[in-house]
């Protein structure tokens, strides 16, 4: 049964903030943003396997969780970093009603994106309610998920071939996996 259900809530507050914020703070700033939410999901993905596998005493979900929560952190300020430099160098302060448009639709994919990773991210927690929760009975968590594997697939694209991982949703059993190099070339 669908519902509008705490994963719904949580997407909302998200796409809320973020765009709240995306609206105030620019269209350069917003770039900064985006370009960093696709590097921190491409580098999360890319690692996610290697992550899970690592044991430092913990369990293989929750070490993951912080590896790439960690990964997100810290390109996150290397872009902010780099932004705060570049605005040193060159000042820019224009809220044109075009910047804040702009700024406002790149906030909303930017959105989708961070949104999309956190539910990835609690879909690998091995309680299956909040799998059911995320999968079956939300009205956004099941189209919302999708979102971060389906935008890794395309950019890895652009990645050598032996460094390329791929991922695929399964829906039967409430996972995303990465798919080995040999499951790829099938």
């Amino acid at each position: 049964m669908i519902n509008f259900n705490w994963i719904d809530l949580i997407a909302g507050f998200f796409f809320i903030r973020i765009g709240y914020s995306g609206l105030k703070r620019g269209f350069f700033t917003e770039v900064f943003k985006l370009c960093a939410t696709l590097i921190s999901i491409i580098l999360g993905l890319y690692f996610w396997k290697t992550l899970g596998e690592t044991r430092f005493f913990l369990p293989g979900w929750l070490l993951r969780q912080f590896f790439v929560c960690g990964i997100f952190i810290i390109v996150f300020f290397a872009f902010w970093f780099l932004r705060k430099l570049l605005n040193i160098i060159v000042k820019i302060k224009i809220l044109s009603p075009v910047n804040i448009i702009a700024s406002g639709l790149i906030a909303i994919v930017r959105a989708f994106l961070f949104t999309s990773m956190i539910f990835v991210l609690l879909s690998s927690l091995p309680f299956t309610y909040v799998q059911k929760s995320l999968w079956e009975c939300s009205l956004s968590g099941a189209k919302i998920i999708k979102i971060v594997p389906n935008v890794y697939n395309y950019l890895i694209k652009f990645v050598p071939e032996n460094l390329a991982t791929e991922f695929e949703i399964d829906m039967n059993e409430y996972t995303i996996n990465q798919l080995s190099s040999t499951e790829q070339e099938s």
